[in-house]
């Protein structure tokens, strides 16, 4: 099992160079065909905003197609390098649905974390959303800033509470588990009465059914008391990634379920889901 079709979003940002680099390698070990889907941001809408002269919007254009132009070169010549099976498809679009359209016909997408200090070059701040939620594929999101990425994902965190998107995430994640060499399965829930001595926390059968496809996992379980807990709950993105920072081995990736509801045609994501991807500085693999 491997995944055989993967598209990398690349903009105009710094760190879409760091992305295409995780992408190269990634799809080199899974012999995949890489599609470069490069979507201009357009921060205005000439159809609405009359404000924007249309020498102004001719002249944005133009220069979007240099950048557009030299993003294709680029992608071509390091796939090439790379011995990569590569086709680029360039949108040039107002919105996320085009994008979701080409991200459906994926096996794997490869978004860069929102960085606040590029806005301008990025889709808009909710696009990594709309795709997770949209897409029904899983996305890998890879920090804005440079770090040190094992592209194998040799030690994978997966934030396991037994919800529906946590079991699609490790399903959909189960190409890159294959080759970890460790893998730490992180769980919480409240601790055993006192009178029963029952934990609350459902028994790891994750762990039997990643051993029945021949993959090892280390439980950890975090058992706190009812008044912890509810203080966790709203914490519980902050503390993953403290539990991934302080592992004796440094964690390459961290697997989780994305979690979102739709309130009025607009998508949202769940607190945890928006800490992890605000805050991390380690990849991300999150399904929905």
């Amino acid at each position: 099992m491997s995944y055989r079709n993967m598209v990398v979003f690349l903009d105009q940002s710094p760190a879409s160079e760091i992305r295409l680099e995780v992408a190269l390698n990634l799809a080199a070990e899974h012999d995949a065909l890489l599609t470069g889907l490069y979507l201009d941001y357009i921060p205005f809408s000439p159809d609405v905003d009359y404000v924007v002269s249309g020498s102004q919007l001719e002249k944005y254009q133009s220069d979007l197609k240099q950048h557009q132009q030299y993003a294709e070169q680029h992608f071509r010549t390091a796939a090439l390098n790379a011995k990569v099976r590569h086709t680029w498809i360039y949108g040039y679009t107002y919105e996320t649905k085009q994008a979701i359209a080409y991200a459906r016909c994926a096996d794997l997408l490869i978004v860069g974390q929102y960085d606040p200090d590029q806005p301008i070059r990025f889709l808009t701040k909710d696009f990594i959303g709309r795709a997770l939620l949209g897409a029904a594929r899983p996305v890998l999101i890879v920090p804005h800033h440079k770090v040190a990425i094992d592209q194998a994902y040799r030690h994978v965190l997966i934030a396991w509470n037994g919800s529906r998107d946590a079991a699609r995430a490790v399903s959909d994640a189960m190409p890159m588990l294959r080759w970890a060499t460790r893998i730490t399965l992180l769980s919480i829930g409240q601790e055993a009465d006192p009178y029963t001595d029952v934990s609350t926390l459902p028994k790891p059968d994750i762990k039997a059914y990643l051993h029945q496809h021949m993959i090892r996992a280390e439980i950890v379980e975090q058992h706190v008391s009812v008044t912890a807990l509810e203080w966790l709950f709203s914490n519980v993105g902050d503390w993953i990634l403290e539990h991934a920072q302080a592992q004796d081995i440094p964690t390459d990736l961290i697997i989780a379920g994305a979690y979102g509801h739709s309130r009025l045609d607009e998508y949202l994501l769940g607190g945890v889901t928006r800490t992890l991807l605000e805050r991390t500085d380690i990849p991300l693999l999150l399904a929905h």
